[in-house]
């Protein structure tokens, strides 16, 4: 047992004590740390990674296993994929034509072609304000890495306040609005059956849009759809973050 600040946390070292929790008392275990940091970019907690587990979480958990996350669905985003990374070949092909080479930054190359597959699956088609949006991903991104001292003293409302929460909420503002443009967009278009975008493959907003129609004990709300969206971009990111080409 360690009390770091006003929190206790339990130290599990034997494979035995672990089955404990991670199965045989799962339920009991089974809520999300409700840190300071993750509460702001989560729209307090009302994405599916950081949700409380209960009728809600299980929700999100359905529509993500029937909807979002089918083999399905995968495959329909199949002619995006091969879009992308056909253009990133292109431009490697561009510069290795070129009289005497010159450098490609083959990072930077990947990171734009992964968030523009996950922008044009997500939102169904790249963002006018992509480069906002990821430059805001990347700051959250590090400011959540970072220790926070207000997570071990949950009940002082001053920490609360100070240190990496403030420059978060000043983030977090901008990449909202980004995403409830975004919402707008898609919930303002029209579409007939002369117009092209009829035949657009249904991105993920479409479909949690979907849902919010619907009538359910938990409508989703579109700051539970920004929530969600908001987890695929940041994966996308988090992936790219490992790769370093000298």
């Amino acid at each position: 047992h360690l009390k770091l600040g006003e929190v206790s946390n339990i130290i599990v070292t034997s494979p035995e004590m672990a089955q404990e929790i991670m199965k045989t008392h799962d339920l009991n275990f089974s809520d999300r740390p409700d840190f300071v940091l993750s509460r702001i970019v989560s729209y307090n907690g009302s994405g599916i990674v950081f949700s409380q587990h209960g009728d809600y979480w299980r929700q999100l958990r359905k529509i993500c296993t029937v909807e979002l996350l089918t083999a399905k669905r995968v495959q329909s985003f199949r002619s995006i994929r091969e879009e992308e990374v056909a253009e990133l070949v292109k431009k490697i092909a561009a510069t290795a034509s070129e009289e005497g080479g010159s450098i490609f930054n083959l990072t930077q190359s990947i990171y734009s072609m992964t968030f523009g597959i996950a922008a044009r699956a997500a939102f169904g088609k790249k963002s006018r304000y992509q480069q906002v949006f990821i430059s805001n991903m990347h700051k959250q991104l590090k400011l959540m890495g970072g220790f926070s001292v207000a997570d071990l003293y949950p009940s002082s409302r001053v920490l609360q306040m100070m240190g990496a929460s403030g420059k978060l909420e000043k983030v977090h503002k901008v990449t909202d609005r980004v995403l409830q443009d975004i919402i707008d967009e898609h919930k303002n278009r029209t579409r007939s059956s002369s117009n092209e975008e009829c035949e657009a493959v249904e991105d993920l907003v479409d479909v949690l849009l979907k849902f919010q129609k619907e009538s359910s004990e938990f409508p989703l709300t579109d700051e539970n759809i920004k929530a969600v969206i908001q987890v695929s971009s940041n994966r996308s990111i988090k992936k790219n973050q490992i790769i370093s080409i000298n």
